[in-house]
């Protein structure tokens, strides 16, 4: 996870970025009057489709962004102290600094929540997991560019960025994998039930590539090359894909909205497994679901396709070959044993058995999550999940060539359809979309996308959209002079200079790095 050169990670934007990296180490010695010793970055992600289906199990499809968090860092060497100690500064003036000692960090109980809390969460999950005998002190400071409440995963690029910095001062050497369950376990404690897909693939992001992400029975990243202007030619088609992203300028806060919002969904999903698992008498030995004996909605899939689980294995199968054959038969059992309206407190626990209160134990209470919910719409979260799933294969094998079209050279039109329709289920059976995506949608569309939908969480935040290269530039300029008013930015706090930072397109970018750059 490191890079000699500003261009491994950059490219042609190498330049420019040098020029920020200058700009933070003389900033960074300018409050602590010496030079860092140490950078790492993680980008930003936008979601080309799967979405809200990364905690029930199933596979995502994202690509890292070129926007990244930037984190330099030097050690505290001499200190009239004799307690490790953590500075953390912003490059933006209007966060204020976060100093702690390493000694409260397993003693603090604070719920306070601010920029700081994912430095700190980041350093509380890698001393809980990595056992550091004599942690440094250290002064770190922050330069980010992933836009905020956007829905491109800006705080899971500062956990990982956060617990990379933190491994990496303390010459901690982290695998992939222990960086990304580091980096989740820190976002949960912050209070969001994030499923692992921004960290993951803040980590494992490939340039020209988004990479399909498993999550289940293990953790791997496989990537998916976005067709080549090469190939497409190759195809009678000659215009090569490129990805836009738009903000609404409305905030998702998943922390703030979780408990009616993401934190939620996680519960339903959860709920609906549950059920589906009791109505068709499933048999599962105990022991194979670890955490609070619940099973995600691929779990039930893989059990009802391949029947009893014995010792905690279950059979092995090419999930990208037989995988929609399995989900078009859960699409079947969901229709026939999930009721379409929503479902009381009661009614779940007189499905499962149980008394209302061990419903709420077992499958609501949690020290980080929170829930605020008196009915639960089941049907239409297992729906979205399954159907869900079922347009990420068919984009990655569209992408990589598995799925032959009728008409070969329209690839971008076919990948377009699967994002369309993912949105109208993120809208309707997910109801994660808004008023102000709503419009933002219609309106990508009407300038000639092949395909818009929102990337993230939803509720505010941001869209992509598939535009061909060639009319890319044409494309973001009616975006800018339809959607985004003076007025509009002016409520969002925001200036016409920043509107760059509103829209912007894209091509798949590296993953979480060391940075060797002094």
């Amino acid at each position: 996870m490191k890079a000699e050169t500003l261009n491994q990670i950059y490219g042609k934007n190498e330049i420019q970025q040098a020029q920020r990296y200058q700009f933070l180490s003389t900033k960074f010695q300018s409050k602590f009057n010496e030079k860092p010793e140490v950078y790492v970055r993680s980008p930003g992600r936008v979601n080309l489709i799967g979405e809200h289906i990364d905690y029930s199990g199933f596979p995502v499809l994202p690509m890292a962004l070129d926007r990244d968090v930037v984190i330099a860092l030097s050690e505290i060497k001499l200190s009239s102290s004799k307690s490790t100690f953590v500075v953390v500064s912003n490059l933006l003036e209007k966060y204020k600094d976060l100093t702690f000692l390493h000694s409260s960090v397993e003693t603090d109980s604070s719920e306070a929540h601010g920029w700081h809390s994912y430095f700190f969460c980041a350093y509380k999950a890698l001393i809980r997991q990595i056992k550091i005998s004599t942690p440094k002190s250290f002064n770190a400071m922050i330069d980010g560019v992933v836009p905020t409440g956007a829905g491109v995963s800006s705080s899971a690029a500062l956990c990982c960025a956060s617990v990379l910095a933190i491994s990496a001062i303390n010459d901690i050497s982290l695998s992939q994998e222990q960086l990304i369950n580091i980096s989740i376990e820190a976002e949960h404690m912050v209070g969001v039930k994030c499923g692992g897909m921004d960290q993951s693939i803040s980590v494992m992001g490939q340039e020209n590539s988004a990479v399909m992400i498993h999550f289940y029975p293990k953790l791997k990243g496989l990537p998916t090359p976005i067709p080549s202007k090469i190939v497409l030619q190759q195809l009678n088609n000659f215009d090569s894909p490129v990805f836009v992203v738009a903000n609404t300028l409305k905030v998702s806060d998943k922390h703030e909205t979780a408990a009616t919002n993401y934190n939620l969904r996680v519960v339903e999903t959860a709920l609906a497994g549950a059920i589906l698992f009791k109505k068709l008498n499933l048999v599962i030995e105990d022991g194979l679901i670890q955490k609070n004996n619940l099973l995600t909605l691929r779990q039930v899939m893989d059990i009802v396709a391949f029947g009893e689980v014995k010792n905690g294995n279950m059979k092995s199968y090419d999930f990208e070959v037989d995988g929609k054959e399995c989900l078009n038969l859960m699409l079947s059992i969901v229709e026939q044993h999930l009721k379409s309206q929503p479902y009381t407190r009661e009614e779940v626990a007189l499905e499962l058995g149980i008394s209302v209160r061990d419903l709420v134990k077992k499958f609501i209470d949690d020290q980080y999550l929170t829930v605020k919910a008196d009915k639960f719409e089941l049907y239409k979260r297992a729906k979205h999940v399954y159907s869900e799933t079922l347009r990420v294969l068919k984009f990655d094998q569209i992408c990589t060539g598995k799925e032959v079209l009728p008409i070969p050279n329209e690839i971008l039109y076919a990948l377009g359809n699967l994002m369309n329709e993912s949105q109208s289920s993120c809208r309707d059976l997910f109801n994660c979309s808004c008023d102000e995506l709503d419009e933002l949608v219609k309106l990508n569309l009407s300038f000639g996308a092949f395909g818009s939908r929102l990337t993230g969480a939803g509720w505010g935040g941001c869209t992509v959209s598939l535009v061909g290269e060639s009319m890319v530039d044409e494309f973001v300029k009616n975006l800018k002079d339809s959607y985004f008013t003076k007025e509009k930015l002016q409520a969002a706090g925001m200036t016409l200079d920043e509107l760059n930072d509103v829209v912007f397109y894209c091509k798949p970018g590296t993953g979480s790095r060391i940075v060797n750059y002094s």
